[in-house]
């Protein structure tokens, strides 16, 4: 998956288990440079009352991401 090609835009991500995730990518983080060497997705989620928060989405929990407005 190219996932540096959804910084900036918002997504609906469907996980390999089936659960959904809608969001704002807020940052690409490369899998050259992190510990673990999966590339992932910086997700800014606003579902709770309490405001938004980011998630960690791994490339290898994806089945499919899609832009939405």
């Amino acid at each position: 998956m190219k996932l540096w090609q959804y910084v900036g835009k918002n997504v609906r991500i469907v996980y390999k288990d089936g659960d959904i995730l809608e969001g704002f990518v807020r940052d690409y983080d490369d899998g050259e440079d992190t510990e673990d060497g999966i590339d992932s997705l910086d997700i800014v989620n606003k579902e709770s009352k309490e405001g938004s928060y980011i998630l960690g989405v791994k490339e290898t929990e994806i089945k499919t991401i899609q832009e939405i407005d």
